[in-house]
């Protein structure tokens, strides 16, 4: 999930925090949620999970992809293979990345 830079958060910091707390070789669970303040990021707009076997070509908010090759080996960064492109609203500016391991 390259969402470049959103008020000060690079997606290279983001796979920094995940290299620090897990090895940058597994696959992780991932859901980026959107919002417009900082206390009310709660819509999501791609979730990744390690159960989904297969990617839809959506653009719309709440997408379910899977997670299989979601981390990459280089740095921890974090990618939703599906090539699809979220029509995020101009008025989300704050964003948040929730990952666990497991199924």
């Amino acid at each position: 999930m390259d969402f470049g830079s959103a008020n000060g958060c690079r997606h290279t910091e983001l796979g920094g925090v995940l290299n620090s707390n897990q090895n940058s070789n597994q696959d992780l669970n991932v859901e980026l949620l959107a919002g417009p303040t900082s206390n009310s990021v709660t819509t999501p707009v791609v979730t990744l999970l390690l159960r989904q076997t297969f990617s839809t070509s959506v653009s719309s908010l709440g997408s379910i992809q899977p997670a299989l090759g979601d981390i990459t080996s280089s740095g921890g960064d974090i990618m939703d293979l599906s090539g699809n492109a979220y029509n995020v609203p101009a008025s989300n500016q704050w964003y948040q990345v929730l990952a666990w391991a497991g199924n």
